[in-house]
């Protein structure tokens, strides 16, 4: 009997553990919210949040993308 709860109590408090720490991936920012209502950003590294009720809700991008184009000017010379 202790050990079913011992083995219930570490697997409560490894799980809490793992879901305190996440990672954010380089060129990008993570929107946590606490109960539905805006809490944090998060920027590139590892981070720490409040398990159970701090959520995860956006991924956002922050990378810039480059738009090769051509440009054609004419010049006209007025004198």
């Amino acid at each position: 009997m202790i050990l079913e709860v011992f083995g219930f109590f570490s697997f409560f408090v490894f799980l809490t553990m793992y879901l305190m720490v996440f990672t954010v991936r380089h060129n990008h920012v993570v929107l946590t919210t606490r109960f539905g209502k805006f809490n944090a950003l998060y920027f590139s590294g590892v981070n720490f949040k409040i398990p159970y009720i701090d959520t995860v809700d956006a991924v956002l991008n922050l990378a810039v993308f480059q738009l090769n184009i051509t440009v054609e000017l004419k010049y006209v010379l007025i004198f």
